[in-house]
């Protein structure tokens, strides 16, 4: 993958994983009590609480610049992966094909994305992002970028690329 799609490894590849396992309020239990409950120690828990209150600030952001997250992820894909095709880019937004393709013929009617056929085989399409599009993105990776910066300044340099070669690796 591309660095856009590495360095939002936190914000975006995990957003379906609070889907599995919400996060628990807190509770006024003794430190001893706390330590002993099967989801603090639970991966997928520990995984979809960072990636929830990671990616809720991210979105935030997002939306208040008007814009979907799905559109987000796909502006955020194609911006440095021109002309991909459909079943990739679904891979990567982590969206089912039929809804994805749906959105971005949303997203060629509003200027963001064109569609052109693959010249070797004009069965596949691949999509492009314009200009309207990479102006939409540029802004948003910036901030992007930043955001992760922010968030994983409580890491080490080295903590912070174990944990993205591990979440590679998991992926």
């Amino acid at each position: 993958m591309h660095e856009i799609i590495d360095s939002h490894a936190i914000l975006w590849n995990l957003d379906f994983m609070e889907l599995l396992v919400p996060t628990l309020p807190e509770t006024t239990q003794s430190n001893d009590t706390a330590a002993s409950r099967f989801v603090d120690d639970y991966l997928l828990y520990q995984l979809a609480s960072a990636s929830h209150r990671l990616s809720s600030e991210f979105h935030a952001y997002v939306k208040s610049r008007g814009v979907k997250i799905y559109v987000w992820r796909v502006l955020a894909c194609l911006v440095d992966q021109p002309g991909l095709m459909l079943t990739r880019l679904s891979a990567l937004v982590l969206i089912e094909q039929s809804r994805l393709t749906k959105i971005t013929d949303q997203m060629v009617g509003e200027g963001l994305v064109s569609k052109r056929a693959d010249p070797t085989d004009r069965r596949k399409t691949m999509l492009y992002v314009t200009e309207k599009g990479a102006q939409t993105a540029r802004p948003l990776i910036a901030q992007a970028k930043e955001h992760e910066e922010k968030s994983l300044r409580v890491l080490t340099a080295q903590e912070r690329k174990s944990l993205k070669r591990v979440l590679k690796k998991l992926g």
